[in-house]
């Protein structure tokens, strides 16, 4: 929200606010009849000039240098915290292109005071995409905003990205097609993914109610990628009108209010531009920002914790015929002209003929002097008398006041550096709030090379953090994308990779105030694991994948897929011949890479149907899709050859009863087990018919059965397994012996999937809904490290 006023948009404004009429008297609108004011539009630096008292910024920097480190963020409110009772005040700020580019914000900006800062701000076009040729995107990418975050990361204060359109035709293009919304939040998401940022703000700021429907959609689909995709990095914000308490706006407040973290109620705006008023009055006139506050609650049912007041750090001045106004001050004016604080401190310590007042009414000051045609002091010479209202530190307290006295989440300022030279509002916002900011750490350093596969990581507090609750850490192989690691109390593991990869490694922290540090954008430690490293488990890898397409390492190394596959729609994940990669299947049959499987053929995919069930493959890198009704579709990883389609298996047309799958390590076929626990073989190989599988589980009517795995050396005409029933009991067939010890949980439907350790003929593992990995025929204890998250596992594979 680049919010500072140009002079002629003030003007154009004042059409809509109404005139004044004779002898003093100003026309006052009906409440139904509000105008829409947009005041972030007014003061958009990348379009419009400065108000007065704001310097240009510098020309932006070009995209970041491979030498110019950024910091990771500290300071998003976790989504554990409680939503009734936000743990700390949000002071947001609004750092607009010019005050970072000029580098003015290293004298301006207090980060010890302030949650969030958000930088205005980045064009949207109305195809979707980002306006990455003018000044906002290049003060974006600039090395003074790489700068401004690692400063703000270091006090523990979020950086967001804001994102903005201010006009009908632009807005109806970027929400109004699905294509359109994709584009901008697949751009948004980049933003913050290559930029560290820790959120987004979206200034929106059209006129027509009929935008709102798209405009909800849009906020929605941004809040759910934001969460799939970037859950550390996913605070998001919506600016609207004081207004839009009324209705009748582009914000449909209740439908929002669900799909954000918190609105930021622009309060100010209501200035007329033909006559002297309050920008942004806390009571009387015909409508105000106490009744704003009100008016949100009551009729929208927008909760006060999702509510931050957005207060002004700007005033107006115009040039009048009265310095005693009377009237609290209002009367006719022209040339209205915008009046940062700094501006207005300036003013008034060379104005000729000051008085100073103070309007009880609407809480906020005004002021009125002398400038003459030539000689003026002040450099205005309007031969005429002049009248500001802004607000000082006496009137934004008192909506201080009314922000604690309501429980909102906090302020906004708009904006940063309007109080340039000035302490007067920085020591009003120290009376008045008090933020305690996340907790953050440190990854201790690594050595260069690691002998072992498995090896030990530790990590900090950093002096003067808060205390943390608990860690994340977050990990990297190579240039993949970072993944969770970890999730513990603890300040150290023992973390696991490939031989001859290199990882990086990244503490998150939260506290136990709710807020967080959030997910890296650069390494604070990493280490090679040499190619000839000793191996520290009897297998390579071992993955659970959770129902948004993560994995869930035990005891294995880092990997995950680019991008998640949907908050709860994975259906399974199989490895490549190398274990190093492989594939997560989503419920539409859709194959999602990762690791060293970078590319596939074949395959099904049923968009919108959600009736894949399972994936497995062999050692040449082939494998098959279950579908539900039993049918096989065959795909190959790395330019491998297809495996043959299956000429004999099972088939349940309408009826979804398949669950897993399993295949012969000879590449003749496997087995498919249906729900309620019957086995039953398919074959590829021509005119060829499978043995019988002999004595196996069966619990008709019961969808019980939850996993299958084949002894080594099944064959179609010989093979042997176990299946998985829901409470982890493990039921023999083909001939296949007992196995001993294993979980079982009676009466509770949590396990989720079983595998067996290679070459091994009793020993293997079976993951709970939680990603518990649990050992059974004497297999050796693993590390889960996601366990106990969530209850949506999907699958596991090992290899």
């Amino acid at each position: 929200m680049d919010r500072i006023l140009r002079a002629a948009a003030v003007v154009g404004l004042a059409a809509l606010i109404g005139a004044a009429q004779p002898g003093g008297a100003a026309f006052r609108p009906q409440a139904a009849s509000f105008p829409i004011v947009q005041p972030h539009a007014a003061f958009d630096q990348t379009t419009a000039p400065a108000p007065i008292g704001v310097q240009p910024g510098a020309k932006a920097q070009p995209l970041l240098h491979p030498k110019v480190a950024l910091i990771p963020r500290t300071g998003s409110a976790a989504s554990t915290a409680n939503p009734a009772s936000p743990p700390d005040p949000e002071v947001l700020g609004f750092a607009q292109s010019g005050e970072v580019t000029s580098g003015a914000w290293t004298g301006d900006l207090r980060f010890g005071q302030l949650s969030t800062v958000a930088y205005f701000g980045v064009n949207v076009n109305a195809d979707g995409t980002l306006n990455v040729g003018d000044s906002g995107y290049g003060g974006w990418r600039s090395a003074q905003l790489t700068s401004l975050m690692n400063k703000a990361h270091q006090a523990g204060d979020r950086v967001v990205l804001t994102i903005k359109a201010f006009n009908d035709s632009d807005i109806r293009g970027a929400t109004g097609s699905e294509a359109a919304r994709q584009n901008t939040i697949a751009a948004v998401i980049n933003e913050l993914r290559g930029r560290g940022g820790d959120g987004v703000n979206v200034d929106y700021e059209g006129v027509s109610s009929n935008l709102a429907g798209n405009f909800t959609t849009f906020v929605a689909e941004l809040d759910s990628a934001l969460h799939a995709q970037l859950p550390g990095q996913s605070y998001l914000t919506v600016d609207t009108y004081a207004s839009a308490g009324l209705g009748g706006t582009m914000y449909d407040l209740a439908a929002l209010t669900p799909h954000l973290d918190a609105f930021d109620l622009m309060g100010y705006g209501f200035a007329s531009g033909s006559e002297a008023s309050p920008t942004a009055p806390l009571h009387g006139d015909w409508y105000n920002v106490t009744q704003a506050v009100n008016d949100y609650q009551t009729k929208f049912g927008v909760p006060a914790h999702s509510l931050i007041l957005g207060v002004p750090y700007y005033g107006f001045k115009w040039s009048v015929a009265s310095p005693n106004p009377g009237n609290d001050g209002r009367q006719p004016g022209t040339g209205s002209q915008a009046d940062t604080y700094a501006a207005a401190v300036s003013d008034m310590s060379c104005a000729l003929n000051l008085t100073r007042y103070w309007s009880a009414t609407f809480a906020e000051p005004y002021a009125t002097w002398w400038s003459p045609a030539s000689g003026d002091p002040c450099g205005g010479n309007h031969n005429s008398w002049r009248e500001l209202y802004y607000d000082d530190a006496q009137a934004l307290g008192a909506k201080y006041d009314l922000v604690n006295a309501e429980g909102l989440r906090g302020i906004g300022i708009w904006a940063l550096g309007y109080d340039s030279g000035s302490s007067d509002l920085w020591n009003e916002i120290a009376l008045k709030f008090s933020v305690t900011h996340a907790p953050s750490a440190t990854v201790a350093a690594l050595p260069g090379t690691e002998s072992s596969t498995g090896f030990g990581v530790s990590w900090t507090t950093n002096p003067g953090s808060p205390p943390a609750a608990y860690y994340v850490l977050w990990a990297q192989d190579g240039g993949g994308p970072w993944v969770r690691y970890l999730t513990a109390e603890a300040t150290s593991c023992t973390a696991f990779g490939f031989p001859g990869h290199t990882y990086a490694f990244y503490v998150e922290a939260i506290g136990g105030n709710g807020y967080d540090s959030g997910g890296p954008s650069s390494a604070q430690a990493t280490t090679t694991v040499s190619a000839s490293a000793t191996r520290s488990t009897p297998f390579t890898s071992l993955y659970g994948v959770a129902g948004n397409g993560e994995l869930d390492p035990g005891s294995s190394p880092p990997l995950g897929i680019g991008s998640v596959v949907g908050s709860d729609l994975a259906r399974g994940v199989a490895l490549s011949s190398t274990g190093q990669g492989g594939v997560v299947l989503d419920g539409w049959g859709a194959l999602h890479l990762f690791g060293d499987a970078t590319s596939l053929s074949g395959g099904p995919y049923w968009p919108g149907w959600e009736i894949a069930t399972a994936v497995a493959t062999n050692g040449s890198n082939q494998g098959y899709v279950l579908d539900g009704w039993g049918g096989l579709h065959d795909f190959s990883l790395n330019s491998a050859s297809g495996p043959p389609a299956p000429n004999t298996g099972p088939y349940w047309p309408g009826w979804k009863i398949a669950r897993s799958l399993a295949l012969f390590p000879d590449g003749t076929g496997g087995v498919v087990l249906d729900a309620w626990g019957g086995v039953h073989p398919f074959t590829v190989p021509a005119d060829t018919q499978p043995a019988a599988a002999g004595a196996s589980p069966s619990w008709p009517g019961w969808d019980i059965a939850r996993g299958v795995v084949l002894l080594p050396g099944s064959t179609y005409t010989n093979y042997r397994g176990y299946v998985l029933d829901g409470w982890g009991g493990l039921h023999p067939f083909g001939g296949a012996p007992e196995i001993s010890g294993g979980p079982y949980w009676q009466g509770w439907d949590v396990a989720r999937g079983v595998v067996m350790l290679p070459g091994s003929s009793s020993a293997g593992y079976v993951i709970d809904a939680f990603a518990g990995l649990h050992p059974y025929g004497g297999a050796p204890n693993v590390v889960s490290l996601q366990y106990g998250l969530t209850s949506t596992t999907r699958g596991v594979a090992l290899h």
